[in-house]
């Protein structure tokens, strides 16, 4: 924890953004220290034509079929994690969720509700929860972390998405996950509680 000088003009810390403490400023920045951090590294597979598909389809308006982005077809999907790209990869969870075309221009964008379920290792019963867009036909994709069960109570982060295979004909796609984890559940409660207070105000 890092304490910074108010300054000679006595100027509050409220003022600054901070919160007082011992006649210092807090800086929020400063609670962030690597033992805090968790990197995440795995492969999500996303079949929609195959024998046994991970994403179907499950509601669209009447116009979806004449618009060039799909605007309000909305997929549910079950997709495994795996550590490796290989669809023979061990499985390391599922990354389950809805996602809902709710863009009409171009660039096709999605709006992603999403859960990553940990079925194994140290986190297994786990799972972290994210919602964001996913502009999908970019290939790198952020998507904020915005909670988490288990390990991962309280959590927050960023996840990166890359597309590692895409077939055109299939519209089968292997994404490259990478998690970036702030465990906020380790923070004291003092702590916790001006961060919450310093991102609101």
């Amino acid at each position: 924890m890092a304490l910074l000088p108010c300054g000679r003009k006595k100027v509050g810390c409220k003022r600054k953004g901070l919160e007082k403490r011992q006649g210092r400023c807090l800086d929020p920045v400063q609670f962030f220290d690597p033992e805090k951090l968790t990197e995440l590294h795995f492969y999500v597979h996303d079949r929609v034509t195959a024998e046994s598909p991970t994403s179907v389809l499950v509601a669209q308006a009447n116009t979806t079929s004449k618009s060039p982005t799909m605007f309000g077809a909305t997929y549910v999907f079950d997709d495994p994690m795996t550590l490796g790209p290989e669809p023979s990869s061990k499985i390391i969870g599922h990354a389950q969720g809805i996602s809902s075309s709710a863009s009409k221009e171009e660039d096709a964008s999605q709006i992603g509700i999403m859960n990553l379920v940990f079925n194994d290792g140290k986190f297994n019963g786990s799972a972290l929860s994210v919602l964001g867009d996913y502009p999908f036909f970019q290939k790198y994709k952020e998507m904020p972390i915005v909670g988490g069960s288990g390990a991962f109570r309280l959590a927050g982060g960023i996840v990166t998405a890359i597309i590692y295979t895409y077939n055109d004909t299939t519209q089968n796609e292997i994404i490259d996950f990478h998690v970036l984890i702030i465990d906020l559940d380790l923070m004291p409660f003092v702590a916790r509680n001006f961060l919450v207070v310093f991102f609101v105000v």
